[in-house]
């Protein structure tokens, strides 16, 4: 089955609390971009879960997908005249294909191996972007190019880009919920509670793994298409493993093991970022301390703390 009808109840209502942002934000004293950001970050992060809570396996290079994917809408737009319908899923395409390609090569590490390796090729991509001054930009970043329209209809006013990015948003919520509940995602489980079971029942383990990486990679593309075109502007800090380390936290702090923690995560990521960045422009260190505060005291995060608390 792909949808539980809880799961459609649970979406649906997920749904309507963020399509009434728009009217909602502006009169709280936030804006609908920060909306918008949300759920950029909530894709980033529902689909890098699919690999760290699906599998168990911890990347720290998924920013070179979120950015390469960032980049490349850019110079479509900018260099190719691409339509926007044809930028992003171009783009996207170009994440899948990398993550197949560095995935194939590093899947079969384990571990801190793992981590490590994707590192260095999320680094690669970085110092890439930062040096590569005539397609890039180089530090500057790439300007130039505006989101204009999308199928007949003018997405440069913020609220109507909210509502393409709702439609991602929404899509990613419908397909990775189907993912989980299908056998696929099944054996994903089966691998993160015990590897050694699961190959000894005959699966293909670094396929199953292979696979995640590559799915997980494609949504962090479409994240980093949609967030530079919400900024109009792409730069090498997307592509930095730093970025990969904030999908990592908005797991922690929603919980990997619900389906709907790396959004909460998402939300209070950035809720508390703009919140102490108001305060102070060093908002990092404070918001790390909150990252091993929940990592000492709740892993399983807000969601796995309430749901805990409902079963005492």
């Amino acid at each position: 089955m792909m949808w539980t009808g809880k799961d459609l109840l649970r979406i649906a209502a997920v749904a309507a609390l963020f399509a009434a942002l728009p009217a909602v934000l502006p009169r709280v004293g936030s804006s609908v971009p920060v909306g918008t950001e949300i759920m950029i970050w909530g894709i980033f992060a529902t689909g890098y879960n699919i690999l760290l809570g699906g599998t168990g396996i911890l990347s720290f290079g998924h920013a070179a997908f979120f950015g390469l994917s960032g980049y490349a809408t850019g110079l479509l737009l900018l260099k190719a005249n691409l339509p926007l319908p044809a930028a992003i899923p171009a783009a996207v395409a170009m994440s899948l294909l990398a993550a197949f390609l560095i995935g194939a090569l590093i899947i079969r590490k384990r571990g801190i191996y793992f981590a490590m390796l994707t590192i260095a090729f999320g680094q690669m991509f970085y110092f890439i972007a930062s040096q590569w001054n005539s397609v890039t930009g180089g530090q500057d970043g790439l300007t130039g190019f505006k989101r204009t329209g999308f199928l007949g209809v003018d997405i440069r006013p913020e609220a109507n880009f909210f509502y393409l990015v709702f439609a991602f948003f929404l899509l990613t919520l419908l397909v990775v919920r189907a993912l989980m509940n299908s056998s696929i995602g099944r054996t994903l489980v089966a691998i993160r509670e015990n590897i050694h079971r699961a190959e000894f029942l005959g699966i293909d383990v670094k396929k199953y793994q292979h696979f995640a990486f590559v799915v997980s990679a494609t949504f962090s593309g479409l994240a980093g298409s949609l967030y530079v075109l919400l900024l109009n502007f792409a730069f090498p800090e997307l592509l930095n493993w730093k970025t990969s380390g904030d999908a990592v936290l908005m797991s922690v702090i929603g919980g990997m093991r619900a389906f709907f923690g790396p959004l909460l995560g998402a939300g209070v990521f950035v809720f508390l970022r703009d919140m102490i960045s108001t305060l102070t422009h060093h908002w990092a260190l404070p918001l790390g301390a909150i990252f091993v505060t929940f990592v000492l005291f709740f892993q399983k995060g807000i969601l796995g703390f309430f749901e805990r608390g409902k079963e005492r």
